[in-house]
């Protein structure tokens, strides 16, 4: 056997589902001088869907000095898995990760019989272990309870900067009186937001890889008719090399696997929202802290369970309706099996928003909330009539594309650690 194989042994004798370990993940990490690099992992495991920071437990690569062990853990606490499985050459070593002290090592085993020697430890490595220590419900000694925290924050500011990046360099590259044009602005936000979209299905796994945009908007409206348009990429608005300067960007600086829906919300509000276009629909997001708590003070479980119901009619980027989904799930029988869940909370969750790009986002976060069953999420385009005259769109005012992405323009809400 090969050190793959050997893994794949050991993370299944610890409990992990064949489906949540896997080849060649790719991520994005951060380097000393700011800039973000992507990186490939020989092997990563994951404890539940949808594969994400907050479900990565193991990882396992090769090093073959001390130097490149200590890069290794650089580059590898940025998936916020606290146990690396690593190949060295004098044996295989399973050490825990962590965000600002020096890395434990936990177990050594002889390279040709690893899974047998240290069997009978691997338990302790389990997803039913490490997952409740991820979420603060446990402690374990070799889990930092500040890692995800860390990751999530520092990746999803990156996030947010690239997204920033590029809305930015897209209307650099059209006329300033292009620019101004409220229908303009609106094409070259879709355009982002729709390749924005594409890639991050891509790498969710919902969607095969595609070299070029036109073919992975085709590919993504052949599976998610209602939620991409290929058309997107067609407007007199901007030049017909934008959708592939858009597209390279987006596959080039950053693997987006690894990132939360959480974070789609948040980077779109903080990159994607303009200080007049808050203003003009009271956009503000809703931290997914806020919206757990709520949702665990409510008795869902005294509800029968036919009469179980979510209706968030203002749902912005989908918050409540993400908290809304993993609470009346974990709510449910455990003999349920994915598809049923998929069927009974798709009738049962509601959302719309007049903000289009909003509502588009929390579709696309549920399509990936659901990683088995992503067909039927739909969360509608709020139409208002009569004499409200407030409008789906941003302003039609003669202004070019505001500096929407100063950040000191935003209002932001950060969310205070419980005493």
């Amino acid at each position: 056997m090969n050190f793959e194989q050997d893994v794949r042994m050991f993370l299944s004798e610890a409990g992990y589902a064949t489906s949540h370990v896997e080849q060649g993940y790719r991520y994005t990490w951060r380097a000393g001088d700011g800039n973000l690099r992507n990186e490939v992992l020989p092997l990563a495991a994951f404890g539940d869907w949808p594969h994400s920071f907050r479900t990565a437990c193991v990882t396992a690569f090769s090093a073959d000095s001390e130097a490149s062990l200590g890069e290794s853990f650089e580059r590898v606490r940025f998936l916020a898995a606290p146990v690396a499985i690593i190949q060295r050459e004098r044996g295989i070593q399973i050490w825990s990760v962590r965000r600002d002290t020096r890395p434990e090592k936990l177990l050594e085993g002889l390279t040709q019989n690893w899974p047998g020697d240290l069997g009978s430890r691997a338990r302790e490595f389990a997803p039913s272990r490490i997952m409740p220590a991820k979420r603060g419900n446990a402690q374990l000694s070799f889990v930092d309870s500040g890692l995800l925290e860390w990751v999530e924050r520092i990746t999803g500011q990156a996030l947010t900067t690239l997204l920033e990046s590029l809305v930015s360099e897209a209307f650099g590259r059209v006329s300033r009186t292009e620019a101004a044009k409220a229908q303009a602005r609106q094409d070259i936000l879709r355009l982002v937001f729709q390749l924005f979209a594409c890639r991050v299905l891509e790498d969710k796994g919902a969607i095969a890889t595609s070299v070029t945009p036109r073919r992975a908007m085709q590919e993504a409206h052949r599976k998610f008719s209602e939620n991409i348009d290929p058309a997107a990429l067609d407007s007199d608005a901007f030049p017909d090399t934008l959708p592939e300067y858009v597209f390279s960007a987006l596959q080039n600086r950053f693997a987006f696997a690894s990132i939360t829906t959480d974070m789609l919300g948040q980077a779109y509000e903080n990159a994607l929202v303009t200080p007049t276009l808050r203003k003009h629909l009271g956009i503000y997001y809703t931290p997914r802290v806020v919206t757990d708590y709520i949702l665990s003070r409510l008795p869902i479980e005294a509800v029968r369970q036919e009469d179980r119901y979510l209706l968030d009619p203002c749902c912005g980027s989908g918050s409540f309706l993400l908290a809304g989904f993993d609470r009346l799930s974990n709510a449910l029988d455990g003999t349920w099996s994915s598809a049923q869940r998929h069927q009974f909370l798709r009738t049962r969750i509601s959302g719309s928003d007049k903000d289009p790009f909003a509502a588009e986002l929390a579709t696309l976060s549920l399509l990936i909330n659901d990683a088995d069953n992503r067909n039927g999420w739909k969360v509608r385009r709020q139409r208002r009539v009569g004499s409200d005259h407030r409008q789906t769109r941003p302003p039609s005012d003669d202004r070019r594309h505001e500096p929407a992405l100063q950040r000191d323009q935003r209002t932001r809400y950060t969310p205070r650690a419980s005493c």
